[in-house]
């Protein structure tokens, strides 16, 4: 069934209502809550969007990519064609047209097999550089200096030792020259 069907004549018109343009061929919304149009093109309304909330698809209404990027996900169009491909989400069109709604806007999409969590692995000596500081995630403030670095861990200004496997668990961040805070770890390849 098409999420659009057409309007009998004395309906009134709504805000959300919507008209198809043949010549354009997409579908834009009335020029005003009247009805004004000034073309004589037959109006439509949408269907509501709405889901049974238990069959597992999450309605859309544009934006940014909801899911992680490598996720494979079947989605549902404006036009009511339903795709179920082996398509990653960073592959397809999130965001909807911004003056005109159009037929391949994904309005609904259900996560069909979820990207792989990353597997993180403790940093070495080779990804602590001199000059590099350290600092625990919590509430404290400032960071401390990194006085030596082995293959062991680093050694802290004022005697403390950590090892690369005490960095990641605990979680601590590590600044290091010309960089930003980032995580003690790196990512497994």
């Amino acid at each position: 069934m098409k999420p659009y069907y057409l309007l009998e004549p004395g309906d009134r018109i709504e805000e959300g209502d919507e008209y198809f343009s043949p010549h354009q061929m997409m579908w834009t919304p009335s020029i005003d809550a009247g009805g004004n149009c000034g073309n004589g093109r037959p109006y439509r309304r949408p269907i509501p969007d709405a889901l049974p909330p238990d069959d597992g698809w999450i309605s859309w209404g544009g934006g940014e990519c909801p899911v992680d990027p490598e996720t494979v996900v079947a989605y549902k169009t404006r036009s009511g064609d339903v795709t179920v491909g082996s398509y990653p989400a960073r592959t397809l069109r999130w965001q909807h047209g911004t003056m005109f709604a159009e037929s391949n806007d994904i309005i609904s999409y259900l996560v069909v097999v979820k990207a792989p969590e990353p597997q993180w692995l403790p940093l070495t000596c080779d990804d602590v550089p001199p000059g590099s500081y350290l600092r625990p995630k919590t509430d404290y403030v400032g960071w401390i200096v990194i006085s030596e670095i082995d293959a062991a861990g680093v050694h802290l200004h004022g005697g403390r030792s950590l090892t690369y496997a005490d960095l990641l668990e605990r979680k601590w961040e590590i600044l290091r020259p010309g960089e930003d805070w980032q995580p003690c770890r790196k990512l497994a390849k």
